[in-house]
């Protein structure tokens, strides 16, 4: 589990299974399975470990998770809960978790992105203003900065900046880039990924020269080559740029998400 916020001192309510959403049991002071589609849902168990009742659990609050799937789900799918924990697709107004990564079908393992717990297809919200203002980057207090992950295709474009470009317009720092490869480019390619003064200009300060002629999940974690970084600073007007380092990229589809929060 890569996640970047596990919340302790929580206690198992009844037994709970790895790679499980997680809600609020009787009080606050316990954790149980998720167990409906309208559960609000507030993490991702662990991997590897059977909780039992009365167990302290850490459960992953944000950042890229393994869950189990109860259902066929296809990446980039809302996931909401079963009965038991398990990732199924969101429909109507369940509650979603997280969004999918992968694909896989009933009792696979797959990863995805955590997800505040919202309703899937609700057309708006009450909020106040204070409540706003806790999703609000630049609201006091300062210490109120919260990831967010943004999706971009890749493009089969053999131009610098032509596999993506992406500018937040706010000083960022990126804390992850997951480039999900459904559809393998047709020869040999390897593309960069990072930081560029334009959207027309190469980086590979995130990703260097990742191969895209197989199928597959990489990221500047386990896969940044010799110049990747796990993060990088970005100024309000630069960009994060996807360009190909060698070789062709005709045939590749896939997507890139870039995971980061406003400085």
């Amino acid at each position: 589990m890569r996640s970047l916020l596990n919340y302790p001192n929580r206690k198992a309510g009844a037994v709970i299974n790895p790679c499980r959403f997680v809600k609020f049991g009787s009080t606050e002071e316990f954790l149980v399975q998720g167990a409906a589609a309208t559960d609000l849902i507030f993490g991702v168990s662990p991997e590897k470990i059977t909780y039992q009742q009365n167990d302290v659990i850490a459960p992953a609050l944000i950042g890229v998770v393994k869950i189990q799937c109860g259902n066929t789900v296809v990446a980039g799918d809302r996931l909401t809960t079963d009965s038991v924990g398990r990732a199924i697709p969101a429909v109507g107004t369940a509650r979603v978790g997280a969004i999918a990564l992968q694909g896989g079908v009933t009792n696979d393992i797959i990863e995805a992105v955590l997800y505040p717990s919202n309703i899937e297809g609700i057309a708006g919200i009450t909020a106040s203003a204070a409540q706003i203002n806790l999703l609000d980057n630049n609201a006091a207090p300062a210490y109120h900065k919260i990831p967010r992950v943004v999706k971009k295709a890749l493009n089969a474009v053999d131009t610098a900046g032509g596999v993506f470009n992406h500018t937040f317009g706010v000083a960022v720092i990126v804390s992850r880039v997951i480039v999900d490869i459904t559809t393998a480019s047709t020869g040999s390619c390897t593309i960069n990924i990072g930081t560029a003064a334009t959207a027309t200009t190469s980086g590979d300060n995130l990703i260097n020269a990742l191969s895209v002629a197989a199928t597959g999940i990489f990221d500047n974690i386990n896969n940044a080559g010799t110049n990747g970084r796990a993060r990088q600073k970005l100024s309000s007007t630069e960009f994060v740029t996807g360009s190909v380092a060698s070789g062709a990229s005709s045939g590749l589809v896939g997507n890139a998400y870039i995971e980061f929060f406003e400085v």
